[in-house]
């Protein structure tokens, strides 16, 4: 009769909790709390697991008897929900039961109960739990110290990730908040609108597409942490149980395993989570060998807030109290709603029930005798079984093996995230102590539309694709273009990440278009000097291997046909064509934030080398001597104050080639100063100099110091830059002497790829030094975006 009784209990708790959930989906929140008021709740918590040979046995489903459904409606007087104590007398050698159940504060709150258990001594036979109460009680059951559950719960990782769960449970508003619609802007490149999706098929064979984040999703990595760190709490701990243990579910005990434990918690995932049902962790029967202590964390007298569901659950679980046996451990009321407000509430409100767990008699526990030391898990092993052949060696590459504890599945879910295919990582500590890595992969599409420009070039319409997908390999195709009223071009490229490992990558990419800037930019150069357009056609390659995460070394290639127009009245109508091609081996050192021009804190250093050779076709075929390229440089930028950043450059280039008779000398010149200017490096002074070919920042042997300060708050920021240019070759182009001065002062403000930078410059010599004084020679500019 019983197993029939509590199998109808069991259909008519799952199905009363069915209804209140598909309620609240339908309803608005008030009258979500008016039903609350009206939920019939049935709680067949089964009896407390069987204690151990040297205790007596605690109540069993084998004893049970009646009580299989609680009335629907009870007093919520502070009375019958503060002072319910068993309904029998018990004998003197009763056994004590502890049950801890579930609620937002739940573990702090327990932590207090079991600090007043061990500092009065109060004998604890076994104990129940139920969604954090399960966390909690298994681990104190196991001999680990309130003191050692409360260091886990703080730890650094622990306290930002069970922080992050709260948050994303319990807050009102969190699932409407992650679902606004925001602005996709593009987080680096040209500034532009970014839709990102995946393509799948379902079982059906149709397809579907599937919206996805422009950068990785931190929520989703965190909680998917937090189940790791939780799971790792409970199975570092490998000892059996000191005290029997059991976690309750919805449909009664579910046992004492790991993943009975784990299973109870809210987190995302646990859809038959305890803190969904039951919710409270109760006896089914008053028991006459057991003294039920029955921790509760919801206060009497205490906001009811939370989400509507959550509220529904909860309230309808506490109205059940007012007939429960037992000894009901809860609080009053809570002044101090911070974690050690909450556990000095429970040790206050197990104190103030010691008169009524007399029936322990004169028993007194000794834990100190039962502990366990808590190390945390150094190295966690990863295993794959779950990927697929084709993602399992780039997923697996991801995984550092010299990285220990949670630093280890940190780095690799945050680095897996940042290719677009990965479209979600999870972690699942098995019983053994592996953690089985699963993260799913979709091919991904981006689609981006925008646009840049400056009073330089004019505006340019933006468009781009690029498709993602891994196979062996992460593979990136991209198509962008841009079309303004002077400029348009095209650029197809292809980049293969972790080829033969993680370290090494190829990247091909072909460059056409045609950049033409006004006339007026370029007026005011002398017309032997003037380039007012130049046509590219660029093959650019280069293979990379990454020796370690900060520096890299590079074989890089260029194979180019280029042709620039000059001033018809000097050098005539047609276009001349030039056809660089060069081969260089690059270093790269980066460390923090390295970007080229606005860094807030990094260091970084490249240096290249390699062999250019030029040819050209002016109504006949020819070349310059290949000649060596050599190019170094270093940056350091802090920000002292978050408002706050300085920064420093140097660099040095030199272009030569060995010369019979003459030694190392400059490359030969084309006899066409434009031309020349055209294969001369250009000096990157300052953000506006590298706009647009400059005779005075231009040549092949230079030393560049750069400094710059700026000022800036939540994008907007004021900008200083300084450069000193020393011309070694001294460009007889060039208009100004060989010591060279460029001031520009700008504002910028800076939004993801929206970058809008705007001010003026000047370039000044030794001579000349004192004209930086006068502003109103000084070139205006305006540019939109990053090119």
């Amino acid at each position: 009769m019983f197993l029939t009784r509590q199998g109808s209990a069991r259909h008519a708790l799952a199905f009363a909790c069915a209804a209140t959930l598909a309620a609240f989906s339908l309803l608005p929140a008030q009258q979500i709390d008016a039903l609350a008021a009206e939920v019939p709740v049935a709680t067949p918590a089964p009896a407390a697991p069987a204690a151990s040979s040297d205790s007596a046995a605690v109540a069993s489903p084998d004893s049970a008897t009646a009580a299989n459904s609680v009335p629907a409606e009870l007093p919520l007087t502070p009375s019958a929900l503060d002072s319910a104590v068993a309904s029998v007398a018990l004998p003197a050698n009763a056994k004590s039961v502890l049950y801890l159940g579930g609620g937002e504060n739940s573990p702090w709150f327990h932590l207090g109960v079991l600090y007043a258990i061990e500092a009065y001594s109060v004998p604890v036979d076994s104990v129940v739990g139920t969604s954090w109460g399960a966390l909690v009680g298994a681990l104190w059951a196991k001999g680990v110290s309130p003191d050692n559950i409360q260091r886990i719960l703080l730890d650094p990782d622990m306290a930002t990730i069970f922080d992050a769960l709260e948050n994303g449970l319990y807050q009102e508003g969190s699932r409407q908040n992650a679902s606004r619609p925001s602005i996709p802007v593009s987080e680096t490149g040209v500034p532009s609108l970014r839709e990102r999706f995946s393509i799948q098929l379902d079982s059906s064979g149709r397809l579907h597409r599937q919206l996805k984040p422009l950068s990785p999703d931190s929520s989703a990595i965190e909680s998917a942490l937090a189940r790791l760190r939780l799971q790792e709490s409970v199975l570092r701990h490998r000892e059996g149980f000191r005290i029997p243990f059991a976690t309750l579910g919805c449909d009664g005990v579910t046992g004492d395993s790991y993943e009975s434990i784990f299973a109870s918690l809210p987190v995302r995932g646990n859809d038959k989570s305890g803190e969904y049902c039951p919710y409270l962790a109760l006896p089914l029967e008053d028991s006459p060998n057991e003294v039920a202590i029955i921790a509760v964390a919801d206060p009497i007298r205490g906001t009811s807030g939370g989400p509507a569901w959550h509220r529904v659950i909860r309230d309808a679980a506490l109205r059940t109290l007012g007939s429960q046996p037992g000894v009901i451990v809860r609080a009053h009321s809570l002044q101090d709603s911070s974690h050690n407000g909450w556990i000095q509430a429970g040790f206050s409100a197990l104190e103030s029930r010691l008169t009524q767990m007399s029936a322990l008699g004169s028993r007194k526990a000794d834990y100190a005798a039962k502990r366990i030391a808590s190390v945390p898990w150094f190295k966690f092993k990863p295993v794959y079984d779950s990927l697929p052949p084709e993602t399992h060696g780039p997923v697996k590459s991801y995984w550092n093996a010299s990285d220990t504890g949670l630093v280890a599945p940190r780095n690799f879910a945050y680095g897996v995230s940042r290719f677009p295919s990965f479209d979600s990582v999870s972690f699942d500590m098995l019983s053994d102590g592996d953690v089985l890595v699963a993260s799913k992969v979709l091919p991904t599409f981006d689609v981006a539309v925008g646009g840049f420009g400056s009073n330089a070039v004019g505006p340019n319409a933006y468009a781009e694709l690029s498709f993602y997908y891994v196979d062996q390999m992460q593979i990136e195709l991209s198509l962008s273009g841009f079309y303004g009223g002077r400029s348009y071009g095209f650029s197809p490229s292809i980049r293969v990440e972790r080829l033969w490992s993680k370290d090494w990558g190829l990247s091909v990419r072909y460059d056409w278009n045609r950049m033409r800037p006004f006339e007026s930019f370029v007026e005011n150069q002398l017309a032997y000097k003037r380039v007012y357009a130049e046509d590219k056609s660029d093959i650019f390659a280069s293979l990379y291997y990454r020796f370690e995460p900060r520096q890299s070394v590079s074989a890089n290639f260029l194979f180019a046909d280029r042709s620039v127009e000059l001033e018809s009245k000097i050098y005539g109508d047609e276009p001349y064509n030039y056809y660089p091609a060069s081969q260089k081996i690059r270093y790269s050192f980066e460390m923090g934030d390295t970007a080229s021009w606005f860094p807030l804190g990094g260091l970084a250093a490249h240096a290249e080398f390699g062999l250019t050779s030029v040819g050209y076709d002016f109504g006949f075929d020819e070349h310059v001597p290949s000649f060596y390229t050599f190019y170094a440089d270093a940056a350091y930028s802090a920000s002292p104050r978050p408002f706050v950043t300085l920064g420093a450059f140097a660099a040095f280039a030199m272009n030569k080639y060995h010369k019979d008779g003459y030694g190392y000398v400059y490359p030969e010149s084309f006899e066409i100063s434009a031309l020349d200017n055209c294969i001369r490096p250009r000096v990157a002074a300052t953000p506006w100099s590298t706009e647009w070919l400059n005779p005075d920042l231009a040549s092949h042997h230079y030393g560049l110091v750069r400094l710059n300060a700026g000022l800036h708050y939540k994008g907007l920021g004021a900008w200083v830059y300084a450069a000193y240019v020393r011309d070694f070759e001294e460009n007889p182009t060039a208009s100004l002497g060989s010591d060279r001065f460029v001031l520009e002062p700008a504002l910028r403000f800076a939004y993801k790829s929206i970058n809008i930078y705007a001010g003026m410059s000047r370039i000044v010599d030794s001579d000349t030094f004192g004209d930086l004084k006068k502003f109103g020679d000084y070139d205006l500019f305006f540019r939109i975006g990053n090119y």
